[in-house]
């Protein structure tokens, strides 16, 4: 397949070289030129194209870009491609998004700039500096799980296959309406868990928008980000203890 990334920040550098090694093509874009890319774009074996013509050439699409860019993008010329969202929201990065701040799904907010894409969410709720350290082969003891969201049942069962190559067991996480429950700041958002313990953390989420993702001072938002992932790791391990025992 040929696979085409909107970004090339870290989740274009860490998942661009995997698609690499099963054998698809990779172009990567972004608001800058090519030529700009170009490096890049080597590094990840990727060639390195303008957003148009990656979105025409692609059959698979990753968004991987701030929130905040997301509506300079807008098109209808994603129909009928499947479109990954990987995106988080976060306030002190991306600004006053009001619909997602009264609770949409930040999934569904992004397809409806991409009307006709098969949108699926996913790649989210994980550290892409660890996504490489923590990939397992099928059946292996301390393989983890990723949730994958999609109203499109052929797309979202495409990208889990993906999922599972990788090295990670993929869960039907259901609609891009129950996306949020992957969203920042969630129970299962930036740890690692088996799929056990991501269903339940995935059970847990209360509400569409935490307060953590709202917060406004870069001072405060990493030391927040910080204890949020140790508690939450701590959290899946004490369950996957209790599930042991």
């Amino acid at each position: 397949m040929k696979i085409g990334f909107i970004g090339v920040g870290q989740v274009g550098q860490t998942l661009g070289p995997l698609f690499n090694k099963l054998g698809h093509e990779v172009a990567v874009s972004s608001s800058r030129s090519p030529e700009a890319l170009a490096e890049t774009a080597t590094q990840i074996g990727a060639q390195a194209m303008h957003v148009n013509d990656v979105m025409a050439w692609g059959d698979i699409i990753i968004l991987a870009t701030p929130m905040n860019v997301v509506p300079s993008f807008a098109t209808d010329k994603l129909k009928g491609k499947i479109l990954i969202d990987t995106n988080n929201y976060a306030l002190i990065r991306d600004g006053d998004i009001q619909e997602i701040l009264d609770g949409k799904p930040t999934t569904q907010w992004v397809s409806e700039h991409f009307p006709g894409a098969r949108t699926v969410k996913a790649f989210n709720n994980i550290m892409m500096s660890e996504f490489d350290e923590y990939a397992r082969p099928k059946g292996a003891e301390k393989r983890f799980a990723l949730p994958v969201c999609s109203d499109d049942h052929e797309a979202k069962v495409l990208i889990m296959n993906l999922v599972e190559e990788f090295g990670y067991d993929a869960y039907d996480a259901g609609s891009i309406a129950e996306s949020w429950r992957q969203q920042s700041f969630q129970p299962a958002y930036c740890i690692f868990s088996k799929l056990p313990e991501l269903k339940q953390l995935l059970a847990e989420a209360e509400v569409p928008i935490p307060p953590q993702v709202i917060i406004k001072s870069l001072e405060e938002a990493m030391p927040i980000f910080e204890k949020h992932k140790r508690e939450a790791q701590q959290k899946a391990d004490a369950m996957a203890l209790s599930r042991k025992a």
